[in-house]
Formats: structure tokens, sequence, C-alpha cells
């Protein structure tokens, strides 16, 4: 949506951020749990399930912000 308003001209202001993914690294992570030890959210409890979404982000962080990075490089006019 960004991208085609910029194309069409209009002053655009994008401000990029990863709150939006929460629930989505949750669904990753809750994924990855039950296919590797079939497991749920439930069974672990919120501290251990905490540290798997931790340990999941530190281990995507740096390929997520060279995706971001990459986008942003086409955003410069």
């Amino acid at each position: 949506m960004f991208s085609r308003h910029r194309m069409c001209g209009h002053v655009t202001l994008w401000v990029p951020g990863v709150d939006h993914a929460g629930i989505a690294t949750q669904t990753v992570v809750e994924q990855k749990l039950w296919h590797e030890w079939k497991l749920t959210r439930h069974d672990l409890g919120r501290r251990q399930f905490t540290d798997q979404v931790t340990s999941w982000k530190d281990e995507y962080v740096l390929s997520l912000r060279n995706i971001e990075q990459a986008l942003l490089c086409t955003f410069v006019v």
C-alpha cells in the first residue's frame, strides 16, 4: 500500500517497526513447538514460552533487519 501511493507521487511516510509481528511470532513459535516436541504454550507455561519466543526472535532478528534495510533502500527517492 505504501509503495503504491509513493509510486503514484503521493507524499508518504513509512515508520518501520516490528510491534505488529507479535501475534505472527507467537504463531510461528507455537507451530515450531508442536512440530518438534508436540507441546503447546500451555504445556510450557508463560515463562518458558516467553523464553522460546525470545530465542526465536534472537535467531531471526538479523535476517529480519536485513530485509527491512533492503526495503528501506527502495524507499529512498
